[in-house]
C-alpha cells in the first residue's frame, strides 16, 4: 500500500506544471498588467482543496494526506501554457478541543531545466460552528481561514483564503460544498523594478469524499473562479473523534 501511495505522489509531483522550466523568467518580462492574470491563476490553484477541511476531527484526532489541486487557466494568461495548472501538496492536520483544527502544508520542486527550485507553504485554522450529528439532518457548518505560498528565485505569491463549509456524512460518504474569498499578492522581480500585482477573488467550491476503509479517505472536488473551472483529489489517512 504504502508503495503504491509513493508511486502516485512521484506521478503527480513529476507531472505538475509548477515544475516545468521557463514560466518564471517568462513571467518576469511581462507588465504589471498582463501579470494580473497569472497571478489569479496561481491564487485560485494554491487555495483550491480547501473545503475539504471543513471536517472537524476533535482532540485529539489527526490526518496526514497527499493532496493535488489545480486551476484552470486563464484565456489572458500569456505566461502559463496549460490548461490547468496543478499543484501538489503534503499536508496535515491536528484537532484541538472546542471544535478547532490545525493544518499545515508543503512541497519543494525543482523547476526542469532551470537549476532552481520552487517552495509551496501553507497552513490555517478551522472552527466548527455546527458539528455533524448523526441524528441531525442538518449538516456541519466550519469557517475556514488559510494562507498558502509560493516561492521561487525573484517570484513571490501568496494567497489568503476565507471560507465557509458545509457537509454531512451519509454512511461512507461526505459530500461539502463551500463559498470562500481569496485575496492574491505578489512582489515579481522583473528588469531591476519589484512588481505588485494583486488578484482578489469569490470561489464556489463543492466535492465528494469516501472513506472505504476505516481511517481512510480518497477526495475529489470542483471548483470554479470567475469563468476557471478548479479540481481537487486527495488520499490520506484520519483518525476523527466525536
Amino acid at each position: 500500500m504504502s508503495k503504491k501511495i509513493y508511486l502516485a505522489i512521484a506521478f503527480f509531483v513529476l507531472s505538475s506544471g509548477l515544475s516545468q522550466a521557463g514560466w518564471v523568467d517568462k513571467a518576469k518580462d511581462k507588465t504589471k498588467d498582463e501579470l494580473s492574470p497569472v497571478v489569479a491563476d496561481i491564487g485560485a490553484a494554491l487555495a483550491g482543496g480547501l473545503d475539504e477541511r471543513g471536517v472537524s476531527m476533535g482532540f485529539p484526532g489527526g490526518e496526514i494526506s497527499f493532496r493535488l489541486t489545480a486551476s484552470g487557466i486563464s484565456n489572458d494568461n500569456e505566461v502559463i501554457n496549460l490548461d490547468y495548472l496543478p499543484v501538489p501538496w503534503i499536508s496535515g492536520a491536528v484537532g484541538l478541543p472546542k471544535g478547532i483544527n490545525l493544518f499545515v502544508r508543503g512541497m519543494n520542486l525543482e523547476i526542469k531545466g532551470a537549476g532552481e527550485s520552487l517552495t509551496l507553504l501553507g497552513g490555517g485554522a478551522t472552527y466548527n460552528l455546527i458539528k455533524d450529528r448523526l441524528i441531525n439532518p442538518l449538516p456541519a457548518l466550519s469557517l475556514i481561514a488559510a494562507y498558502n505560498s509560493l516561492t521561487a528565485s525573484g517570484f513571490k505569491i501568496n494567497t489568503t483564503s476565507l471560507g465557509l463549509v458545509a457537509s454531512k456524512k451519509i454512511l461512507i460518504l461526505r459530500p461539502r460544498a463551500g463559498i470562500f474569498y481569496d485575496m492574491t499578492r505578489s512582489e515579481i522581480k522583473a528588469g531591476g523594478v519589484t512588481l505588485k500585482p494583486d488578484a482578489n477573488a469569490f470561489r464556489l467550491s463543492a466535492g465528494l469524499e469516501v472513506s472505504p476503509f476505516p481511517f481512510i479517505f480518497l477526495s475529489g472536488g470542483v471548483s470554479l473562479t470567475g469563468e476557471n473551472l478548479g479540481w481537487d483529489t486527495s488520499l490520506g489517512a484520519r483518525i476523527a473523534l466525536p
